[in-house]
């Protein structure tokens, strides 16, 4: 949408099966911006509040969203992952990304020459393919792509549950 080349390598054949979403509320915004988000409303479950229940479930806290929130984005989303991710992987394609699905990433190397991030990977039919790029997204989720292959990723025993947020802005 702002002119850059982009390319998705997607492990998967999508649509994928995933348990469903409760999404909160502060990804409306990003919704729109993506165009999306009338396609959201249509087809999938709103919902007004959330509920953090603690390790044992002895405790919980609810939020209703209407409390803070003063405009229609309140009203959250529970999505059906598989058409959710669908819905974006379509959006991304229409808005000129190249999406590669069945491509799986055999490695990374983050020190390329002129600054540069290169990936290799295999296709659908095992053919193998190089890219090369400036900007290298790792949105593999719980896989943990990068930090898995580069033995960054080191679990903290006494967190067992963690949710990290973040928006990039410009």
């Amino acid at each position: 949408m702002k002119g850059h080349t982009v390319t998705v390598l997607e492990k998967e054949k999508f649509p994928r099966e995933h348990v469903g979403e409760s999404l909160l509320p502060y990804c409306y915004g990003i919704f729109e911006q993506l165009g999306v988000l009338d396609q959201m409303v249509s087809r999938f479950v709103r919902k007004p509040g959330v509920r953090f229940i603690d390790v044992d479930g002895s405790q919980h806290t609810t939020w209703c969203f209407g409390h803070v929130i003063k405009d229609a984005s309140y009203l959250s989303f529970h999505v059906i992952r598989a058409e959710f991710d669908q819905l974006l992987l379509n959006n991304a394609r229409k808005h000129g990304a190249i999406v590669k699905e069945q491509t799986k990433v055999r490695s990374v190397d983050l020190d390329g020459p002129e600054g540069l991030v290169t990936v290799n990977a295999t296709e659908p039919r095992g053919g193998k393919q190089t890219y090369r790029t400036r900007f290298l997204i790792d949105a593999s989720g719980r896989d943990t792509l990068v930090a898995t292959r580069m033995g960054w990723k080191k679990p903290l025993e006494e967190l067992d549950r963690a949710a990290l947020s973040t928006h990039w802005i410009g």
